[in-house]
């Protein structure tokens, strides 16, 4: 049965994160085997996203065009009970640690969809590390377990590109 999933978008106003829901406009669903590589751990996924008890990082990169955009609207059509939030990495970058870790806060178990944020996930040697530091916490630090965040970063750039700290093994489920 088809059904309209709900989707929210990340806003900020007086330097307060805000949520506007959406319906999307009509169902959406993809051939996962017919559009992916064999060696997408598309069941790892799922499992990640259906686990609500632990937070977790999901990286999608690759060329442009290569469906990293589509996968997202496939898995918010399949997981239509999930608040899928997307949060522009501009208007993150710009955004108090702690009024993120707030709004994180009054979004526990969402998943967190932040397109082409190569900016944030690069090295903190490079960037400083504001942003890059409380996605690490959110997804992997004392408050990641009793918020059940996932976050999915998509990006186009290299793996040599973005912060060590997000390939370290034990950091990603995959």
């Amino acid at each position: 049965e088809d059904h309209v999933a709900e989707f929210g978008i990340a806003t900020v106003s007086d330097g307060v994160l805000y949520t506007s829901w959406y319906n999307l406009a009509k169902s959406f669903h993809c051939d996962i085997k017919r559009n992916y590589p064999d060696d997408l751990p598309y069941d790892k996924i799922c499992s990640i996203i259906e686990n609500e008890s632990k937070a977790d990082l999901l990286l999608f990169y690759g060329e442009p065009g290569t469906g990293k955009s589509s996968l997202i609207k496939h898995l918010i059509n399949i997981y239509h009970d999930k608040q899928f939030i997307f949060l522009d990495a501009a208007i993150l970058q710009g955004v108090q640690p702690a009024t993120f870790i707030t709004y994180l806060t009054e979004n526990e178990n969402s998943v967190l969809i932040l397109e082409d944020c190569e900016k944030i996930l690069e090295s903190r040697e490079m960037s400083g590390g504001g942003v890059m530091s409380t996605l690490l916490n959110v997804t992997n630090g004392v408050i990641s377990d009793i918020l059940g965040i996932k976050l999915i970063c998509t990006f186009n750039t290299s793996l040599q590109k973005i912060d060590k700290a997000l390939l370290r093994k034990g950091r990603l489920s995959l």
